[in-house]
């Protein structure tokens, strides 16, 4: 049995955050330390999956916790209602797994899913 584990972390290590992107083929510079940084009402978050202490994923994201400043139009008003459900997550090309493996990748990308719960909550 694939026992995986995540990890959320606010402020990795850029090293081996980085180093761990550029062993997938498909990593961006949108995954990376550097370009996940606070910005005004943004802050990131960063998941690690870990099978035996090896990052076999990653999902670099920033956690938006402010409404927006559109008021008294519609749309701001639609903006403020959906701001009232709470913080919103987006990333950019991710979620990266190391592993070309179908089931295996599965199994990632449901931790993966397991961290999200766990960040909204």
């Amino acid at each position: 049995m694939i026992f995986l584990k995540y990890v959320i972390i606010q402020n990795p290590d850029s090293v081996e955050w980085n180093n761990a992107l550029k062993k997938s083929s498909y990593s961006t510079f949108f995954q990376t330390f550097e370009n996940l940084q606070p910005v005004g009402n943004k802050s990131p978050i960063f998941v690690q999956i870990l099978d035996n202490e090896k990052i076999v994923g990653q999902l670099g994201m920033l956690i938006t916790t402010k409404k927006s400043g559109a008021s008294g139009t519609f749309f701001g008003k639609f903006v403020e209602f959906g701001s009232k459900m709470g913080n919103r997550a987006s990333w950019v090309s991710g979620p990266i797994l190391h592993s070309e493996d179908k089931p295996y990748r599965i199994k990632i990308l449901t931790t993966i899913m397991d961290a999200l719960n766990q960040i909204i909550l």
